[in-house]
């Protein structure tokens, strides 16, 4: 690590990927017959020693020495994208150092050679930052795996595994020794045999043979900055070009470069994170590129040319001194200058030591008088350095590099893997890729997981390409490799204050506010309060004002390090941040300890749950978001404490509550007809609880209802059943007069439901009233009565309870019951006086039916066609305006009433209309129902034939009656639209 770069602190416990290294002595055991125990513990350590400087030259962390073997981990206590590679240099340079041993000394002084072998393996890991141990820094099975690799490897052997050879890129030169058989692994182990690393060339490691894409104002920003340099403007002569790693940097100075060759001379060098160098070696390899350029050069510079030849252009020291090199150097662009304009580039700048700072500063100052301009890459830690220290001592124009445009990104896809290749990517059917791909043939959802980093877009293309349709990158567990380390990287390069702060905000969601992360803070155990983000001694431990403070100093620098940024606050007042891609925000969320995420998402859900309204009525003043939310973090919390074996009363009070949660919000959606996402968080509800619980009961209820309307008729039909069957033998209080009954313990997890509903039913006889009413009309025997007596009831306990939809919906059986009988006059009050109590609900499915069920009343009643068609626009306008279940369940009677009076052409669009309207609303029963009004308003009048039928999705009329059931209330089709409709 370059001197002055800031000391960063991670949890104590984190995950990440790790690189581990194991190499131990071939042949220890006959040394010992051979050297005297005192000679034998000379050598074992002399080897040692050897071992570890190599090992932290590169930046490995030695946990440990084993007998004769030394385990190392790069990756802890700082990540760095290029662990992998580094691990793989370390491993070469033990070999050499114990080839230099034996030949320097063990032979000669001993008459004997150490052999050594070395495992690699690079993969996820639970690590500790507790280097102060030495100590079960990593656990897990990259470390179980890297040591097999060792005991499979001959002496002067490095096996690596897969993923190492992956996150090396290029820069690894390997061959294939064929999959190893592991104890305990099932499936073979793919292994490389490592030959060589290669000098790390942007040019190899980076896809510069695909076509440039974009870049036109940041091209016409440099290009300025040369020419006003040329012309003398006196501008500044620095340019600091600057972004996220992968985003284009150095490809963008690259195409820019060949645009001006012709233009000047130029030169370039890269500052590295880890070897022996000297510290101006990127300005020694920039400057011999500019000589190459200068065949003449020492009849002009010789003076300074044999400054520099002793010192800078021999090993990139600033030898005999530092003010020496700088003028020697002056002086050499100066002359150079003379003849074209120099351009002198140094890449990496964020890795660039002090003395190599300064001394660009002092050359930028020197040359400000001629066309000479440096151009400085760096990413945006470059700026975290002190004003004293980092580029912000000189002058310089700032050229900031931000992501690719979708359109942008779109190309550069294309151009990685092909026109139409991969068409099968993203899973589902070819409908559904279709919509989700763009014209490249790349899901959209991996475009929008880029971010338009192109470096993340090709790793995440290549691991498309290797895992499948199935791969998703919206989960770390399935990211590249390369591409975790590389984004834990700039992750764990932060200091402890924005560290905290992204760890928090992790856990709230990819959007979040300033008190989000603040409540959090407050709650977490494991920073004690909050950790970095109080400071006791300046704020007395209680001084929140301080804490805000701190935060929004954390959010500045996370923001310019481009890994959050602003966002739509959706109307709230407190300004919304966002993290700048579902990558950094999936990374840094996988990289925290499971223990944690499930305490933290448990305090995020009792936050969550105290900004809900406390209403007492179900519906008022809640909606399904908030209270999805509060159960994703219940959900999340529950999850995690299962997988480490918490099994406790804790982790089942926030099983159950989670379950409230998600039942509540899919009642929610349901009521607003969003029949896809109901179903989504009722499933998700059903996988948490057990059959026969209250919550199982609750949940499968409301989804036996959905499930027909989305054309799942068999699973309803199951469904239902088995919810009688379950309400049987349930937990359920015995019920007493009225259907009320005593009130029994609910969940107690945070946000769970129970309570005693208004007018002091409890909240499971309301449910059981519920559950016997949509069941009763397909199979009355089943609930003991018909579908009017299991209404009665439910208007009992509803009138009780003061429960506006079971209410509404009794009434609406009850019109659905007697419609046929000829009962006109109380089938059409029933639906109005349930229309009143579903408003007061909110529940659009509801409201839907009591207008429909008027419209059907209309439809058969022997009165005035004009007289229904006025009614039928009444409610419309009423009822139907935003709520499109509604405007569905209006549309229909209004397609047979126009054919009533002869105008089939009027009926045939409104059918159409219906139709497009069932269409886009999702609702099975569109398909179902909308064909039986056919006949009315087909130009013949014939009813339509079973073949006609089935092309319009409603093959099985028996699977018809449950969705009449749940929806029209009848057991079966209405008969009397399969016949053709006489004027009256």
């Amino acid at each position: 690590m370059p001197v002055g770069l800031a000391v960063t602190a991670a949890p104590v416990e984190e995950r990440k990927v790790v690189t581990v290294v194991f190499c131990d002595l071939v042949g220890s055991t006959a040394l010992s017959g051979v050297l005297d125990p005192e000679a034998l513990r000379t050598v074992i350590l002399r080897y040692f020693d050897l071992v570890r400087a190599r090992l932290e030259e590169f930046g490995g962390t030695v946990e440990k020495f084993i007998g004769d073997a030394v385990m190392a981990v790069f990756g802890v206590p700082v990540t760095h994208e290029d662990d992998a590679r580094r691990a793989l240099a370390a491993a070469l340079a033990m070999l050499d150092a114990v080839r230099e041993l034996n030949e320097s000394e063990l032979h000669l002084t001993f008459g004997i050679r150490l052999g050594v072998r070395i495992g690699v393996n690079t993969g996820p890991a639970v690590t500790s930052t507790d280097v102060s141990t030495r100590q079960a820094l990593v656990s897990g099975e990259t470390v179980n795996i890297a040591a097999r690799l060792e005991q499979h490897a001959a002496e002067g052997e490095v096996l690596i595994g897969a993923e190492t050879r992956k996150a090396a890129g290029a820069a690894a030169r390997t061959e294939h020794v064929g999959p190893l058989r592991f104890k305990g692994k099932a499936a073979p182990v793919t292994a490389f045999r490592l030959l060589g690393i290669t000098e790390d060339d942007p040019g190899v490691s980076r896809r510069f043979d695909v076509p440039f894409v974009g870049r036109t104002r940041e091209l016409a920003a440099l290009q300025r900055a040369l020419r006003d340099v040329v012309r003398g403007h006196g501008t500044p002569n620095v340019l600091i070009l600057y972004g996220e790693a992968g985003i284009g940097k150095t490809r963008l100075v690259h195409e820019w470069r060949k645009t001006v060759s012709t233009d000047c001379a130029q030169g370039s060098g890269r500052c590295r994170p880890y070897g022996e160098h000297g510290s101006l070696t990127p300005l020694a390899d920039a400057l011999r590129q500019l000589l190459r350029q200068f065949p003449d050069v020492h009849a002009e510079a010789g003076q300074a040319l044999a400054v520099l030849a002793g010192g800078l252009l021999e090993d990139g020291t600033p030898n005999p001194s530092v003010d020496d090199t700088c003028a020697a150097v002056g002086e050499l662009l100066a002359s150079l200058a003379r003849s074209r304009p120099i351009v002198l580039v140094v890449d990496d700048c964020q890795w660039a030591g002090d003395l190599l700072l300064g001394t660009l500063g002092t050359l930028a100052e020197q040359l400000a008088s001629y066309a000479v301009l440096f151009v400085c890459v760096a990413r945006p830690d470059v700026f975290d350095r002190s004003p004293g220290r980092g580029p912000a001592r000189f002058r310089a124009r700032l050229l900031a590099l931000l992501g690719l445009t979708p359109r942008e990104a779109g190309a550069v896809a294309g151009a990685l893997v092909g026109t139409g290749a991969h068409r099968g990517w993203g899973g589902g059917s070819a409908a559904e890729g279709a919509r989700s791909r763009p014209r490249t043939g790349v899901p959209a959802h991996v475009l929008e997981a880029a971010g338009g980093n192109p470096l993340h877009l090709e790793h995440l293309l290549a691991a498309l390409s290797e895992y499948g349709p199935g791969y998703r990158a919206d989960d770390a567990s399935d990211l590249p490799t390369t591409l975790q380390a590389l984004i834990g990287a700039r992750i764990g390069a932060l200091g402890r204050a924005e560290r905290a702060t992204l760890d928090l905000a992790a856990v709230v969601g990819r959007e979040f506010t300033v008190d989000d992360v603040l409540a959090l803070a407050e709650r977490d155990r494991e920073n004690a309060p909050g950790g970095a983000l109080y400071d006791s001694a300046a704020s007395g431990g209680s001084d929140m004002s301080h804490t805000r403070t701190r935060v929004r100093a954390a959010l500045a620098r996370l923001r310019r390090h481009r890994l959050v940024g602003g966002a739509d606050g959706g109307g709230r007042a407190a300004p919304v941040f966002r993290f700048s891609s579902g990558l950094i925000h999936e990374v840094t969320y996988k990289s925290m300890a499971k223990r944690a995420r499930a305490e933290r998402h448990e305090h995020v859900a009792s936050l969550l749950a105290e900004r809900l309204p406390n209403t007492a009525v179900r519906g008022e003043g809640r909606t399904a978001e908030a209270s999805a939310a509060v159960a994703r973090h219940l959900e999340s919390a529950y999850r995690y404490r299962t997988e480490l074996g918490i099994a406790d009363s804790r982790t089942d009070e926030l099983r159950r509550a989670a379950a409230c949660r998600l039942v509540e919000s899919g009642a929610t959606a349901l009521a607003r007809s969003d029949l896809a996402w109901a179903g989504s968080l009722l499933l998700r509800a059903l996988d948490l609880v057990h059959e026969g619980e209250f919550e199982w009961i609750n949940a499968a209820r409301r989804l036996a209802e959905a499930r027909p309307t989305t054309g799942h008729t068999d699973e309803g039909r199951a469904l239902l059943q088995a919810v009688l069957t379950s309400a049987a033998g349930s937990d359920r209080p015995a019920q007493t007069d009225g259907g009320t009954g005593a009130e029994t313990s609910e969940p107690a997890g945070v946000g769970g439901g129970g309570g005693t509903a208004e007018g002091g039913a409890s909240p499971r006889t309301v449910e059981a009233a519920h559950e016997r009413i949509a069941p009763a009309v397909v199979s009355p025997a089943s609930v003991g009565g018909t579908a009017v007596e299991a209404a009665e009831r439910t208007m009992v306990v509803s009138e009780r309870a003061c429960d506006g939809l079971g209410r509404a919906r009794a009434c609406i059986r009850w019109a659905q019951e007697w419609q046929p009988q000829g009962r006109h006059t109380a089938a059409d009050a029933l639906p109005t006086r349930g229309l009143a109590h579903v408003q007061r609900s909110g529940a659009e499915p509801e409201r839907a039916l009591a207008p429909g069920a008027v419209g059907v009343y209309l439809r058969r009643r022997p009165a005035p066609v004009p007289d229904a068609v006025s009614r039928v626009r009444s409610l419309l306008a009423q009822h139907g305006e935003r709520l499109p279940a509604v405007r569905l369940a209006l549309s229909c009677p209004p397609t047979v009433l126009p054919a009533l009076q002869q105008r089939r052409e009027d009926a045939c669009a409104r059918m159409v209309q219906a139709r497009r309207l069932a269409d886009g609303a999702g609702y099975a029963e569109g398909a179902l129902v909308l064909p039986l009004f056919g006949p009315s308003t087909s130009p013949t009048g014939s009813p339509l034939a079973p073949g006609s039928l089935a092309r319009r999705g409603a093959t099985d009329l028996d699977g018809l009656s449950l969705v009449w059931a749940v929806t029209w209330g009848r057991s079966g089709p209405d008969p009397l639209l399969h016949r053709t409709p006489k004027g009256r």
